[in-house]
Parts: C-alpha cells; sequence; structure tokens
C-alpha cells in the first residue's frame, strides 16, 4: 500500500495525487494538518525507510526549518521527532511511501519506482514489440 503524506496548500501534492490517479495506481491519502496530525509511530517509520535521516524528510527551504537550523545539532532524534509532530511544516511534502522506500516531493521521473513491478514489466513489453519499435 502506498501511502502519501500531503498538505491541501501543495501544488506538488496535487500533482503526485493526480499522477498516480492517472496511472491507477492506489494510494492512501493521508492529510496533515493541525486537526490530523503526524504521530510519533509514522515519524519514526519515515526517518527509517529514508537513507539520510532528518536531511531526507526535512523541508530545509521552510522558514520554520531555517530557524531551527542551528539548534536541532543538539536535538536528541526524540526531541527532533517530537517537534516535527508538532510542526508537521517542517516536513517535505509530498512524502510518498510503500513501506519499502520513500521518497519526498514530486518528479515525475523518480515517482515511477512506486509503479508496481507488474504494471512496469506490461508497459515495457508494449513499448519493446510496438510496431513502431521493432527492428527488421
Amino acid at each position: 500500500m502506498i501511502i502519501v503524506y500531503t498538505e491541501s496548500s501543495s501544488k506538488a501534492c496535487r500533482n503526485a495525487l493526480n499522477w498516480f490517479k492517472d496511472h491507477e495506481i492506489p494510494i492512501v491519502e493521508r492529510r496533515i494538518h493541525s486537526g490530523n496530525m503526524l504521530t510519533r509511530s509514522e515519524v519514526f517509520t519515515l526517518l527509517e525507510l529514508s537513507q539520510n535521516g532528518f536531511e531526507d524528510v526535512l523541508s530545509l527551504r521552510s522558514i520554520k526549518v531555517q530557524e531551527l537550523l542551528h539548534e536541532l545539532d543538539y536535538y536528541t532524534v526524540n526531541e527532533a521527532v517530537n517537534l516535527i509532530v508538532k510542526y508537521p511544516e517542517l516536513l517535505k511534502k509530498p512524502l510518498i511511501t510503500d513501506g519499502k522506500k520513500i521518497y519526498a516531493g514530486f518528479n515525475t521521473e523518480h515517482i515511477r519506482c512506486f509503479i508496481p513491478e507488474k504494471i512496469r514489466s506490461e508497459t515495457l513489453k508494449e513499448y519493446y514489440f510496438s510496431k513502431e519499435n521493432l527492428v527488421m
């Protein structure tokens, strides 16, 4: 199951949701806002899936992150997770995960990794065996 963590005002989030819809890939949208906060468990899961920890999931362009950037080095992991739970705007959006990998943001090339393998192989077969691609 693919989970897309979104925020309603984000164009990148809308683009990601539309991309999944256009490719008929089922997802669960998890909107993050003051009435629907992330849990500590969710934040830890996102961090576990990332290769570079907080660096992969924090929005370094966020004003809030820039205000806290010099302090974050002194936070324990638990304190930093608590901060993310309290201020979800610190996270990049959308955050997309299938439980094995995580991707932050929207880029049509990178997001393709979430196309199920069966669909990818069928698409490749159709492409390589189409009349215009056959070499004779």
